[in-house]
């Protein structure tokens, strides 16, 4: 096990990692890293709209946003946001043009609202 202590807090980072993060950000609100781990595990776990949030929180940083919209896209496309979701992956693609994971999420999502209209 991997224990960390934080603020007089011991957490075992693996089977409570967003408690982890969580605590992270409070202390360190700056702290990008644990936002993109936080998302990425909220994402894992299928809590799209928690993910979504913490992604929103690291455009602020700007390091990569290409990736950020396109994991801010899957989060909305799973919650069946297709709008939203398109914007993003649009914005992914304007910021690292033909990307072919982006072109792909694109494709799909636009497909989906064909299929929904």
């Amino acid at each position: 096990m991997v224990f960390v202590v934080i603020s007089q807090h011991r957490f075992d980072v693996f089977n409570n990692p967003i408690q982890y993060y969580s605590l992270k950000i409070e202390n360190f609100p700056q702290d990008y890293t644990s936002y993109n781990l936080r998302a990425h595990t909220y994402q894992w776990l299928g809590e799209y709209e928690l993910a979504i949030l913490d992604f929103t929180k690291l455009l602020e940083s700007s390091i990569q946003p290409y990736k950020i919209y396109n994991n801010r896209g899957l989060c909305y496309e799973k919650i069946g946001d297709y709008h939203n979701a398109l914007v993003d992956y649009q914005t992914a693609n304007a910021l690292l043009p033909n990307n072919k994971v982006i072109l792909l999420n694109i494709e799909i999502i636009e497909n989906m609202i064909k299929s929904n209209e």
